[in-house]
């Protein structure tokens, strides 16, 4: 209708409805009496989808996964830190090793040097 904004339907589409079922003037069409009690505006109170409900668990989940990623590999970490830490301590106790082995060795050589001159 162009006089007021409001839709209608012109007087040609109205026509009786069977048993049942009544003309809806926004539609311009027959339907369901049980849908006549369905509130157009969707003002009805709504409830969460249990997809929803799965998501949201699905981010908590998510979370503790990832929290327990990285504490594996705090651990691997300083699992890894110990053993470097020991392998210098290898290390050190090798080279003084060699040290008093190349000592002794010089020791030797110089006794060997005396005893044949």
């Amino acid at each position: 209708d162009n006089e007021e904004c409001v839709c209608r339907c012109p007087v040609e589409m109205v026509k009786p409805c069977s048993t049942g079922f009544t003309f809806d003037l926004s539609t311009c069409a027959c339907i369901p009496n049980e849908a006549n009690n369905i509130s157009p505006l969707g003002t009805d109170e709504r409830v969460e989808r249990s997809d929803t409900l799965g998501k949201s668990l699905a981010g908590d989940d998510k979370k503790h996964i990832e929290m327990i990623i990285i504490v594996a590999l705090a651990g691997i970490a300083t699992v890894f830190f110990v053993i470097i830490i020991s392998l210098l301590s290898s290390i050190k106790g090798l080279r003084r090793t060699i040290q008093r082995v190349r000592e002794s060795r010089e020791e030797l050589d110089q006794c060997n040097a005396e005893l044949c001159s």
